[in-house]
């Protein structure tokens, strides 16, 4: 072989093995990303002691996961052929080898499994939820809800296997993807593959009017609006604030935006509303308050995105807030109630540990203890863990059992607020004045979220909204963080003679952090939220003379604004919360002893001269915005 052969051989043999290493690393790369995905998925558990799978309930009869099981059955006891059908296996290529090598089997083939089982009960939807029948039928329902929003986020939120192309495949009689995700997601507006406009809310910047009314895509009408859901979620960008506010409580919004310009706040804020509450003296006061304070303010009117029957019947009050939080378009959100005061920068809650280390962080609520949930809710309990059969099909877990001993050998305060809820029957565990988290990773679990409070078995086991943030993160197998301080009383520091305490009344919730800053407030910051001083003094003058001498007294205190001088923690086991007649019953008490007993766990605090003065200056602005 001649020199110059030999030459051109060892080059194309070193351009292959370049190639051939290159390949082999992408592949390890692959290889590994797609473990990771998975452990990211299953590896959240928090207790190794108990087998995860012990005292699970078992998939009902028709669950997906029991018409596979049943399949595997079948096949294991050789009667190959008795549950071929036209309504069963036949619509699957290769449908034994799946069954037999169900671990190693591919995503799509084993979501064509899933999607086929959600139709072995043909008269399936959602929307089943929002109608009682008996309680074991309302379990059942409550049940599968939870599953099949799993299913949807496995199969097409996470991966986004293409819905049309599947149900081509699967050839079900009479459906199709577009009849499917009208019977998963019970809210969204009904939708054929020969509609031409968008699923889609109309977004308007209130200061200069720019309105957008589609999506940032290429993809056509009948594509996007397939999997709705998926594409909505990958569209997520950027960090904002997001709200809901009721037309009575707009002119709230002034006071917050006073607070944000105040702290330099440069996010940009939606306020998401459901459609039709908007009117055009509404807009015109958010477009006056943004243009005041210069805060970069939107308008998110979801009336093309919403069934109009379910948003009329089902998305009252406190309900407004989930579509707040799935329908804004930001990424990275801070959800915020109208009436709530932030101490410090916005971007500073982004940057907290809690958030960063798991993408949903939340606070704890007064630790009321004499306040108790019904029975009836902590029974269903089992029905917030996966099925024996998902877990075993799927490697379903969850953060916490809430079933069985394991609940109880933890700690974090994200398993002291479950055991309290569900074991000690504690009703206020969170707080979700404000809410942070990554849209992008936790979209199922505000879905799940939204269900439980719409669910006619667990209506009326929380107030409000609060407590499903946890629940809905908590079942969807995602991790969450609470802060381990549990909400305080904020302003004027008082001593109590008979009690020898030192107490603070508040209507307002305080949240600090470990190192005693106060982060944030809820309840405005006057004395008492809401204007009830006469209502107060008519219900009970012996003791509103008592106490304050005349109504103008009164309705003077209730007006004015709040003094922060510190904060009381009290330890419940020692001295609970006291709630008094003011401010219709909201005004709450904390005592301790200073110093605190040794063996008191209650915390009392006196903020600085030159924290008093910031926290002030801030309440300042917000009670400018409540009263100029």
């Amino acid at each position: 072989m001649s020199l110059l052969a030999r030459y051109l051989l060892q080059r194309r043999v070193k351009r292959y093995s370049v190639l051939f290493v290159l390949f082999v690393g992408l592949f390890i790369f692959i290889a590994r990303h797609l473990t990771n995905e998975e452990e990211s998925d299953n590896g959240i558990y928090k207790d190794d002691k108990f087998p995860y799978e012990d005292g699970l309930l078992h998939s009902s009869s028709n669950s997906a996961y029991t018409f596979i099981t049943d399949a595997m059955n079948k096949l294991t006891k050789k009667k190959k052929n008795s549950f071929l059908s036209p309504k069963g296996l036949s619509y699957f290529k290769d449908d034994e080898r799946i069954l037999k090598n169900w671990n190693t089997s591919s995503r799509v083939d084993k979501c064509k499994w899933l999607i086929r089982g959600i139709y072995a009960d043909p008269n399936w939807n959602n929307r089943d939820i929002l109608i009682g029948s008996d309680e074991t039928n309302d379990k059942n329902k409550f049940h599968l809800s939870s599953e099949r929003i799993r299913i949807h986020n496995y199969c097409f939120m996470k991966e986004r296997i293409d819905p049309v192309q599947m149900f081509n495949e699967l050839n079900i009689s009479s459906t199709d993807a577009y009849d499917f995700q009208g019977r998963m997601f019970m809210f969204l507006r009904n939708v054929t593959s020969t509609d031409e406009a968008y699923i889609y809310p109309i977004i308007k910047n209130v200061r200069n009017g720019q309105v957008t009314t589609k999506p940032h895509t290429k993809l056509s009408p009948m594509q996007y609006n397939s999997n709705f859901m998926a594409y909505w979620k990958q569209e997520s960008k950027g960090r904002g604030i997001a709200l809901t506010a009721a037309p009575k409580d707009v002119k709230l919004l002034r006071s917050l935006f006073k607070v944000f310009e105040k702290l330099g706040n440069t996010y940009p804020i939606q306020i998401v509303q459901k459609g039709g509450e908007m009117s055009p003296t509404m807009e015109s006061l958010i477009k006056d308050y943004a243009i005041e304070t210069n805060q970069n303010v939107f308008i998110v009117d979801l009336s093309p995105v919403l069934d109009p029957d379910f948003a009329t019947d089902h998305i009252r009050k406190f309900q407004n807030k989930w579509f707040a939080s799935i329908f804004n378009t930001f990424e990275e959100v801070m959800l915020i109630d109208a009436d709530v005061v932030i101490y410090t920068e916005p971007e500073s809650f982004f940057n907290l540990d809690g958030y960063k280390n798991t993408g949903l962080l939340l606070w704890r609520d007064r630790e009321i203890v004499d306040a108790k949930t019904h029975e009836r809710c902590t029974d269903m309990a089992p029905y917030f863990e996966p099925a024996l059969e998902e877990h075993r099909l799927l490697g379903t877990v969850q953060k916490y059992r809430l079933t069985g001993p394991s609940l109880e050998t933890h700690d974090e305060p994200e398993a002291e607020t479950l055991f309290d809820f569900f074991h000690r029957r504690i009703v206020t565990i969170i707080d979700s004045g404000v809410v942070i988290y990554n849209k992008k990773q936790k979209l199922h679990g505000l879905i799940l979220a939204e269900y439980f409070h719409n669910s006619k078995q667990f209506a009326g086991c929380v107030y409000g909204d609060k407590e499903y943030f946890e629940f809905g993160a908590l079942v969807a197998g995602e991790d969450y963080h609470v802060e381990a301080e549990k909400a305080v009383a904020i302003g004027a520091v008082g001593y109590h003679p008979p009690r020898e305490k030192y107490y603070v009344c508040s209507g307002q919730m305080g949240h600090v952090d470990r190192n005693n800053n106060l982060l944030w407030s809820n309840g405005g910051l006057k004395n008492c939220k809401s204007d009830c001083a006469e209502a107060d003094f008519e219900k009970m003058p012996k003791y509103f003379k008592a106490k304050y001498g005349t109504l103008k007294a009164v309705k003077e205190y209730y007006n004015g604004l709040m003094d922060i001088q510190g904060f009381v923690l009290p330890d419940v086991q020692k001295q609970k919360w006291v709630q008094y007649p003011d401010c219709q019953q909201f005004l709450y008490c904390a005592f301790i002893t200073d110093p605190p007993e040794p063996d008191n766990k209650g915390k009392l605090v006196r903020f600085s001269d030159e924290e008093k003065m910031r926290y002030n200056e801030i309440g300042k602005a917000w009670y400018s915005g409540a009263n100029d």
